[in-house]
């Protein structure tokens, strides 16, 4: 029975998942267009209703498994070299605040790629499931804000991001191998993943980060004499509370080193967010 009830759920996410993706590509992609296609479950919908509607699309996706998936799909592929200026963008987000209807983008570690291509387009279309949105960030996605460095730049972002908003500014560290490893993106860059407290339920939250030697030139996962790795549990504090989005953009953007910061402020006339729900009704924003 508990299958049962998982598998629905998850059945009932991927309906929402669709019907985001599908309302985003009718109302936003012609033919002829130039489309950036970002990454993420939900995108998977988005390419597959682009080559349903048969159209005559170049497509530029921001990783590989994108690219595969353009390819998969018969669709045509460009690159921002070619087409420096893009008819759309649509990707996923990790998260909505409704009331500022600003985003948490790129915890896939690919911050600047999905910023170059939303700034390149006319139009910018993010789309997820509606479990994706909350009152406050930090609430529903808590792997923090993703921050693209430069690897030499990371220790000093981290600590002073830590010393302005209080947190945990966290180097991310890859443990899906069989030896951990410090995570690289395609432009060579580190992520630092800035958790900070959810002020909504005013407590703070608790996190477990595997421990990462910095001290060197090429940073790497932490080996006591034992070859055993560390766990450090850390608290986070409120440093948020007070503060605007778009100052603590402004203030981490600015740091040196840093080449951009996983937040959206939905400012702009041209993004459009969609939401999807499970009984295929899609919310916009």
């Amino acid at each position: 029975m508990l299958d049962l009830i998982m598998s629905q759920t998850v059945d009932g996410l991927d309906v929402a998942k669709k019907a985001a993706a599908v309302k985003a590509v009718d109302n936003h992609v012609k033919n002829g267009f130039t489309v950036g296609i970002g990454s993420g479950t939900t995108i998977i919908h988005a390419i597959q209703r682009i080559k349903q509607n048969k159209l005559d699309v170049q497509c530029i996706g921001i990783c590989p498994t994108t690219l595969d998936l353009i390819l998969e799909n018969g669709l045509k592929l460009t690159d921002l070299s070619t087409h420096p200026e893009l008819d759309v963008f649509i990707d996923g987000f990790d998260e909505v605040e409704i009331s500022t209807k600003s985003l948490i983008v790129g915890a896939c570690g690919r911050v600047a790629a999905v910023k170059i291509a939303a700034n390149a387009s006319k139009q910018i279309v993010f789309i997820a499931d509606n479990s994706k949105q909350s009152q406050r960030l930090g609430q529903v996605f808590h792997e923090g804000i993703p921050i693209e460095v430069i690897p030499v730049a990371a220790k000093r972002v981290a600590q002073e991001v830590e010393k302005l908003f209080k947190g945990n500014a966290v180097l991310r560290v890859r443990t899906d191998s069989v030896e951990p490893f410090v995570f690289l993106n395609e432009n060579k860059n580190h992520i630092i993943d800035w958790m900070f407290t959810d002020v909504w339920h005013k407590r703070s939250r608790r996190n477990a980060v595997l421990r990462v030697r910095t001290d060197s030139v090429e940073p790497f996962v932490f080996l006591n004499e034992n070859k055993n790795h560390i766990i450090d549990w850390m608290f986070t504090d409120d440093g948020v509370k007070g503060r605007k989005w778009d100052d603590i953009y402004r203030t981490i953007k600015l740091m040196s080193g840093v080449v951009d910061v996983g937040l959206v402020l939905n400012d702009k006339s041209n993004i459009t967010v969609y939401l999807g729900a499970k009984d295929g009704h899609v919310d916009t924003l």
